[in-house]
């Protein structure tokens, strides 16, 4: 497959920029091929590259996939599910490397899709279901039981009944448009009057820059939250313009919400805001002086 064998040889110039996680799921690859050399050694295979315009739907899962894919050019856009970001986008060298919704709901903050499926309009959509109970407290034959040096105020939740069980339902619907995508993402909380408060991460690589010309609010290094309508990343012709379409002010100024993933690097944009208004952003991509 001359496809296949022209990404092998793009995974391979990769392979050393990766850092431990990455390279550790590489390993298997090296050792086929230190135990099947005779099957690895067609040099002469034809290469070709792959077509600069397409969808892809990778990997049947439930009644959606796990990946989704599509390419225009200079312009990808990527979709995941079980990871703790839901895809990115690249436009040439701007590049928006990590989408990541998540919630300040029982700690359990990340958002992470188990699959994605594509809606009769050619847009995406994926449905997350989260789950967190309350505990009821020890009884008195529990709290007996526990060791004389810990404390029965402890939470000791493997004890504990659950109680008071919490859903809340998040739908996130990515649009692709010709320069770019459309977001929309809703919560629908299980007590009604309950506000949950939201956070919307799009991280940025290193290379390009801000325009801070547009209402950013440094929060922490290399952390900006989204105060006006606009936010513009540019690595050198490439541009990225951010448009907030939901309400412009953000609705709380937390810089991380608890229980999401480490960060790591920089150039994070915070969209923030509670359950009651859905999160709604359009990305467009450009070239300087080419709209």
């Amino acid at each position: 497959n001359p496809q296949w064998a022209w990404w092998s040889d793009r995974a391979l110039e990769l392979m050393a920029t990766h850092g431990p996680k990455h390279f550790s799921a590489c390993t298997h690859e090296l050792l086929y091929h230190m135990r099947y050399p005779q099957h690895m050694g067609n040099h002469e295979l034809e290469r070709a590259a792959p077509s600069v315009q397409y969808r892809a739907a990778i990997g049947a899962k439930g009644s959606g996939h796990s990946v989704l894919r599509q390419r225009d050019g200079d312009s990808s856009l990527t979709l995941v599910s079980d990871s703790d970001t839901i895809g990115s986008y690249h436009f040439g060298q701007a590049r928006m490397v990590a989408i990541r919704p998540t919630v300040a709901f029982f700690g359990k903050a990340v958002v992470c899709p188990s699959h994605w499926q594509t809606a009769s309009d050619g847009s995406y959509l994926a449905e997350v279901k989260i789950e967190a109970p309350y505990f009821s407290p020890l009884s008195a034959e529990d709290a007996a039981e526990l060791p004389p040096n810990v404390d029965p105020l402890d939470l000791y939740h493997s004890r504990r009944q659950e109680s008071d069980v919490c859903h809340l339902l998040t739908q996130i619907n990515v649009m692709p448009k010709d320069n770019g995508f459309d977001l929309h993402w809703t919560l629908i909380p299980s007590v009604a009057s309950w506000d949950v408060m939201t956070q919307l991460t799009l991280q940025f690589s290193p290379e390009g820059q801000w325009d801070l010309d547009y209402g950013l609010r440094l929060l922490a290094d290399g952390v900006y939250l989204m105060e006006g309508r606009w936010a513009i990343y540019r690595c050198g012709p490439w541009v990225l313009e951010v448009e907030r379409l939901s309400p412009e002010e953000p609705e709380h100024f937390l810089p991380a919400l608890r229980g999401d993933v480490e960060r790591t690097g920089s150039r994070y944009l915070l969209l923030n805001g509670l359950s009651g208004t859905p999160t709604k952003l359009s990305v467009r991509a450009y070239q300087a002086g080419v709209r």
